[in-house]
């Protein structure tokens, strides 16, 4: 409270920014307390630095913008003032540096000096209509992409269905683009692609808003060699014989027959005889890349021996087959085709044999000299003990083969030693025939069983 009389002030403390206060005066005397009119009044908003959003460090290759924002609650955007260093003036001299924008959206250009490359500390200053600053700082590097190579891993000339890998070796601040034949391939974003097609290949490398293409790769996209087989002729064959196997032809091809999944050694033409029961493939290549056929099977079945035997009357063939042909001195004869046959003149004479499976095979020529056994210039056998109870021993026989016939013309036993064992064939006569290892008949024989 003031003493005495006229105008009077007191101080208010305490009060607080942008607030609306109401007040009211009074004087106190010995009449009493008389109050005054209210009355109201704000105090002012608080007086703050602009507000400046912060710029990142950046790479650039020519002149560009940067976007940035200010704002202050005292200043209008048009009455805000900005300045600009440049630690660098050379490479970024300031009268290639400005501010534009009408509102807190502010864009700082710049343009950097010709042919240069290097670095510069950029400063941005914001003044409000009340002199308060704030700033920011923020480096500008200015530079160029170098000039990378693309690198295939691997041959650039490449069949249908194979490919090869193309890099760049680029920093991993670079982001990618792949192109082929100048176009943009759709996804192709790394630093490595796979190329599966014939074209010319580059990459585009972007750090900011620098560009840079890499070395241009030719790739060449060949057609695949083709891997097949085929077989003139059977696939199933006889013991002894062979079985073509054709490969599929090509201008430059290569070959390497395989049998079970190995090579075979020295197989490198277009075609193979195979001899032996197995699987077979065929490597194929045309200079550039190799592919395999799928694999053919070759059957091969046991073909027939054949013999001739003279009983005294007839010729025959001591083993049972699926079929018989005779022929006489080289020629066939017609209707002679059963296992016996009784000849009518002496000759050579031979037998084609076949099995169930149609293999054949020829016997060996039978000199029949004469039609009366009895007279047949052929040495006796020395057989003992004769007659004999089971047991039985051919002199000197060594090698070969005997074979031992019934009374009724059958062969009943085939052995290549010269003990023999009827003990557990009846009793009666039995013929006994001795061949070498060439089964030329080499002697005759009988013995009597008791």
């Amino acid at each position: 409270m003031a003493p005495g009389t006229g105008p009077f002030s007191a101080p208010i403390a305490g009060l607080q920014p942008n607030t609306t206060y109401y007040i009211r005066a009074y004087a106190t005397n010995s009449l009493g307390t008389f109050y005054s009119a209210d009355s109201t009044f704000k105090t002012l908003k608080p007086n703050t630095a602009p507000i400046i959003s912060s710029i990142a460090n950046t790479n650039f290759c020519t002149a560009d913008s940067i976007a940035f924002v200010v704002v202050d609650s005292e200043t209008t955007p048009v009455h805000m003032q900005y300045s600009i260093s440049s630690s660098n003036p050379a490479l970024l001299p300031l009268s290639g540096l400005s501010i534009s924008g009408a509102d807190t959206q502010k864009q700082f250009h710049f343009i950097p000096t010709a042919g240069q490359s290097g670095s510069s500390l950029i400063t941005i200053q914001a003044t409000d209509s009340n002199g308060l600053q704030s700033s920011i700082s923020f480096t500008l590097s200015v530079g160029s992409l170098p000039t990378l190579s693309t690198q295939a891993q691997g041959s650039t000339t490449f069949c249908t269905g194979d490919s090869v890998r193309l890099q760049v070796n680029a920093p991993n601040s670079y982001s990618y683009q792949w192109n082929k034949n100048g176009t943009i391939i759709a996804g192709a974003l790394q630093a490595s692609y796979k190329a599966t097609q014939s074209g010319t290949y580059t990459c585009e490398m972007h750090m900011g808003n620098c560009v840079g293409t890499s070395t241009a790769q030719q790739i060449q996209v060949v057609p695949a060699p083709i891997a097949s087989i085929s077989t003139p002729n059977t696939t199933v064959i006889c013991n002894g014989q062979g079985a073509l196997l054709q490969a599929a032809t090509g201008v430059g091809y290569t070959y390497q027959w395989t049998m079970n999944g190995f090579d075979i050694a020295g197989a490198t033409n277009p075609t193979y005889t195979a001899t032996i029961g197995s699987y077979y493939t065929v490597k194929v290549s045309n200079g550039y890349c190799a592919r395999t056929s799928s694999p053919i099977t070759i059957t091969v079945n046991t073909a027939p021996v054949a013999i001739i035997h003279w009983n005294g009357t007839q010729l025959f063939s001591p083993i049972s087959f699926y079929s018989y042909q005779w022929y006489f001195n080289g020629v066939l004869i017609p209707g002679a085709t059963g296992q016996y046959y009784t000849p009518t003149q002496a000759g050579l004479y031979y037998v084609m044999v076949g099995n169930e499976n149609g293999c054949k095979s020829l016997s060996p020529n039978y000199n029949l000299l004469t039609l009366s056994i009895n007279s047949l210039n052929t040495p006796s056998l020395s057989i003992y003990p004769n007659p004999t109870t089971g047991m039985l021993q051919v002199a000197d026989f060594k090698e070969g083969t005997l074979y031992v016939y019934n009374a009724m013309g059958q062969l009943i036993i085939t052995q290549t030693e010269p003990l023999i064992d009827l003990s557990k064939q009846a009793n009666g006569i039995y013929q006994i025939r001795a061949y070498n290892t060439a089964q030329e008949l080499i002697g005759i024989g009988r013995v009597v069983k008791e």
